[in-house]
């Protein structure tokens, strides 16, 4: 057994990117150290939170389990959480409720 995977069955280690926006890819690339490759070795995918972000969770001492589904909830973009149905797109300016006070129309 490697280090990185006697480190991830020992405690959570967690898979993030400081690209500021968007995912981490989990099967984009296959070869050893991709992100595929740590993701089997026992690495958490942090979705679309940053280092910082999913440091905080960390922090909170949840078990592997729980920090696992947090961060596939929290981590993922809107348009996967389903807060729009599927295949609809997001209210325009026009047609928002009125209770957006503030909201130029």
């Amino acid at each position: 057994m490697d280090v990185l995977t006697a480190l991830a069955a020992a405690k959570p280690v967690v898979l993030a990117s400081r690209i500021g926006a968007g995912p981490v890819l989990t099967h984009t690339y296959g070869y050893p150290g991709a992100e595929a490759d740590l993701i089997a070795r026992g690495l958490i995918p942090a979705g679309t939170l940053d280092p910082w972000k999913a440091r905080v969770l960390l922090a909170g001492g949840a078990d592997r389990d729980r920090l696992t589904s947090t961060f596939a909830t929290i981590g993922l973009p809107t348009d996967q959480r389903h807060v729009f149905p599927r295949n609809a797109r997001p209210p325009t300016v026009d047609e928002r409720p009125s209770e957006h006070v503030g909201l130029p129309r």
